[in-house]
């Protein structure tokens, strides 16, 4: 789904601009890490109903199992986000 996204994207700028590769490969940087977060709903509530086509109510455990590590999940994301200041403070000079 998300290379389908990306192709399309990429594609409609081809149609439009002559575009060097380097641009291209400029555009899917910036717009490949944006698409998770606006997908991850979507494709969670998806895959709950393709799940309980097949296995029935014990989709329902799955679905408890991700609820009970949200917690962790903000846990790491916070971590992660903490680390990508202090690398980019460093990288920067601002940090010393």
């Amino acid at each position: 789904m998300r290379a389908n996204i990306l192709f399309s994207h990429h594609h409609k700028c081809l149609c439009y601009v002559i575009i060097t590769v380097a641009l291209l490969v400029w555009l899917m940087l910036i717009t490949a890490p944006r698409l998770p977060g606006s997908a991850g709903p979507f494709q969670i509530i998806l895959a709950m109903y393709f799940l309980w086509g097949t296995l029935g109510p014990s989709t329902l455990a799955g679905l408890a199992v991700m609820v009970l590590l949200i917690p962790f999940n903000v846990l790491i994301a916070r971590t992660v986000h903490k680390l990508q200041v202090r690398l980019l403070l460093n990288e920067s000079g601002a940090g010393l």
